[in-house]
């Protein structure tokens, strides 16, 4: 029986760490360039069940913000299934707006959410929740977070995933390396 090469050993070890890492970190790379971070934006119809379509619900939503407030949203985001039965549209103010301005008055149906990333009574993001048969506005929030409520998903990031399989790669590279350097300085004081 041929004794164990030592040598021969550790590159199989740093071929095994560097396949793992490439195995752990792929998957989860194609994942965060792939997943979706909202719902698409002015998608082409709701499906046929709903009473209204998308366009209309905009309408809806838009007739209750100002015309002057409207001018200011740069981005309308509508989603919404079946299985909901009703329909999301969200407009997103950077700017920003103010209650004032706004003129909704707060009731079980009308929220006004300060999570305080603005002063009291500024808002940049107003969601709307209407019915997708009847067109009736279930309810609206005006928030002052550019992160929707739920139903609408937040964009992220999902970028810092990767990191933890990266770190772990790293890690075992560089302990295989150190431990292939010690062995082979003790190899050569032995000679």
């Amino acid at each position: 029986m041929k004794p164990f090469d030592l040598r021969r050993g550790i590159a199989y070890f740093v071929a095994l760490a560097s396949m793992i890492a490439v195995m752990t970190i792929t998957p989860i790379t194609i994942h965060s360039q792939t997943v979706k971070t909202q719902p698409p934006i002015f998608p082409s119809n709701p499906p046929t069940s709903f009473g209204i379509t998308f366009d209309q619900a905009i309408t809806i939503a838009r007739g209750l913000v100002n015309p002057q407030i409207y001018e200011k949203v740069t981005l309308t985001i509508v989603g919404g299934t079946v299985q909901q039965g009703y329909l999301e549209v969200r407009f997103e103010i950077p700017s920003g707006v103010t209650r004032d301005a706004l003129g909704w008055q707060e009731g079980p149906f009308v929220v006004f959410e300060n999570t305080g990333t603005l002063p009291e009574g500024n808002f940049r993001d107003l969601y709307f929740r209407i019915d997708g048969s009847s067109g009736a506005v279930l309810f609206r929030i005006a928030s002052d977070r550019l992160i929707p409520p739920p139903g609408i998903p937040p964009p992220t990031n999902e970028f810092w995933k990767v990191w933890p399989p990266i770190i772990v790669g790293t890690v075992i590279a560089v302990i295989a390396v150190a431990v292939w350097l010690l062995i082979r300085r003790k190899g050569k004081a032995a000679r």
